[in-house]
Formats: C-alpha cells, structure tokens, sequence
C-alpha cells in the first residue's frame, strides 16, 4: 500500500469515528481512550468495527480486549501514518 493510500485509510478511520461518535476529528487524539476519554461502550467499539467493516477495512485481526485507545485501534487495523 502506497503513502498516500495509507493517509486516504487513516483520514477515513479518523472521519468515520468522528462521524460515529458525534465529534470534530480534530476533537479526537491518538491518545484518546476509547472507553475514558471517547465514552465508548464495548457495544459502541463492536459497532464501530462493523462499519469499518463495511468501509473495506480489515477488522478480523482486532482483539477488543487489547484496544484501549485510538492508537491501539489503529495499529490494530495496520494503518500506518508514516510508511
């Protein structure tokens, strides 16, 4: 996968949650906790995987007890920002 198809792959992950969960993206850190910071319930994470899911992402590798924040998830999904 090229620089720029990763860049497209994160903008989208980095809108769709926004758009799920009601925030500006630039409202949500890779820091952010999913369950403290974002206010996500493990229905709301399942949820959320099965949209990205639908949007072509890869969501079978995705342990839901190993991600606690925006990065986790990320790193979980392989998007990489800088390749």
């Amino acid at each position: 996968m090229s620089k720029f198809e990763n860049i497209n792959k994160l903008l989208l992950f980095k809108q769709t949650l926004a758009e799920f969960l009601g925030l500006d993206v630039e409202d949500i850190g890779n820091d952010d906790g999913l369950y403290e910071e974002l206010h996500m319930q493990p229905s709301d994470l399942s949820d959320f995987l099965h949209k990205l899911g639908e949007l072509g992402f890869d969501t079978t590798k995705t342990d839901l007890t190993k991600v606690e924040s925006v990065d986790d998830l990320i790193e979980t999904l392989e998007i990489e920002e800088n390749e």
